[in-house]
């Protein structure tokens, strides 16, 4: 029988396997020379100040951070004992982050781009996920 440990983890990494696909396409796009070449919304975000922390890409650390996660999905799976701990912190990070790009995405600089929203649905979807496994 499927538990609520093994149910949140298959729907933490169908998120962030949807998330890091995202991540991916905005990380290629701001790699390739296509960013300069077309002037879509994403690639506005993408060449804005905004789209920097510490001069690295975010889409970058975007990677970074799905990758991390699902390595660590896999390892809390294969263990008799889980405990999110640590899983908690890094999508408490990640919404709080969506929260605040969304708000600099829509407020500031006034642009819909639909590859940063697959990221936030991502994350949101990953919140929702900890939070049903808490409350249930």
């Amino acid at each position: 029988m499927i538990n609520s440990e093994i149910f949140a983890l298959t729907a933490l990494f169908l998120a962030s396997i949807f998330g890091l696909q995202g991540a991916l396409k905005l990380a290629i796009n701001h790699y390739t020379s296509e960013v300069f070449k077309s002037h879509t919304s994403c690639n506005k975000i993408l060449l804005s100040k905004e789209a920097f922390f510490i001069k690295i890409p975010i889409a970058y650390l975007a990677v970074i951070f799905y990758v991390v996660l699902i390595v660590q999905i896999i390892i809390l799976s294969n263990e008799e004992d889980i405990h999110l701990y640590w899983i908690n912190i890094e999508i408490l990070f990640a919404v709080i982050t969506t929260f605040y790009y969304a708000l600099i995405m829509f407020f500031k600089l006034q642009i819909i781009c639909f590859g940063c929203l697959r990221i936030y649905f991502a994350n949101m979807l990953m919140g929702i996920s900890i939070i049903s496994y808490h409350f249930s």
